[in-house]
């Protein structure tokens, strides 16, 4: 079984869970958009940390799949650390920028997992038409683009049990083979949208108003948990590059 956020069920007994989705939503935004003025590696790993320690916590992850997800998004990241070093060999503070943009990525992707693993699929869709106030069409192909995105673990493996009976000697997948099994990932996705988008337009999702059968309110909890998570933030932006210059 793949260990990753999104082959994990949500835990409903989680606080991180029990947040509506388009709040939780709301928060990555600007943590995300934070990142972009970060050109110092002290407050991107003092945010990385506390994110870290926050999403294990608060979405009751387990470390193994906190640990897969770290390493995924630490081969970009030091993918990017190694480009902005090559094309910047006379600056002087190229190393500083750089693991600042590596640690960028760090929390951006901590985030991201810690949404991912704690959002359920139709509450968020269904927050968004609510609280939101997105169209049924938007709505429902956002919920139709997250179900794919949890099914790609579960392709990814039909794919390798696919390979590996045509060819049963077990040795490890070199390049080519996983060339291949990308290519052909990425054209099942496909298929699957346009039969996906095919089947939106014809039951006509703007046609009419759309009925709520479960009611996702915003509670004070959710802004308790948006004032501490954004004010947190702020300050790690500001106060710890001035602590730690």
């Amino acid at each position: 079984m793949d260990v990753t956020p999104w082959s994990e069920a949500v835990t409903p007994c989680s606080p991180l869970a029990r947040r509506n989705p388009t709040v939780k939503l709301a928060v990555l935004t600007v943590i995300s958009t934070s990142t972009l003025f970060l050109d110092h590696p002290a407050p991107a790993a003092v945010m990385w940390l506390w994110l870290l320690l926050g999403v294990s916590w608060a979405g009751r992850l387990r470390p193994m799949v906190l640990l897969v997800a770290q390493l995924g998004f630490g081969g970009f990241a030091a993918g990017t650390l190694l480009a902005n070093l090559v094309t910047r060999p006379d600056d002087p503070h190229a190393l500083t920028l750089s693991v600042a943009l590596a640690l960028r990525t760090m929390v951006i992707g901590t985030a991201s997992v810690g949404f991912l693993a704690t959002t359920d699929a139709l509450a968020l869709v269904s927050s968004l038409h609510q609280t939101a106030g997105l169209t049924a069409r938007l709505t429902y192909s956002l919920l139709a683009g997250y179900r794919m995105l949890e099914e790609l673990p579960r392709e990814w493996s039909l794919l390798a049990a696919a390979h590996a009976v045509r060819d049963p000697q077990p040795k490890r997948p070199g390049i080519g083979a996983i060339g291949r099994r990308s290519f052909a990932l990425l054209v099942i996705s496909i298929r699957k949208g346009e039969r996906l988008a095919h089947s939106l337009e014809l039951r006509g999702a703007d046609r009419q108003p759309r009925t709520i059968w479960r009611v996702i309110p915003v509670q004070l909890s959710d802004g308790v948990f948006c004032a501490t998570t954004v004010t947190a933030t702020l300050l790690t932006v500001t106060l710890v590059p001035t602590v730690w210059p």
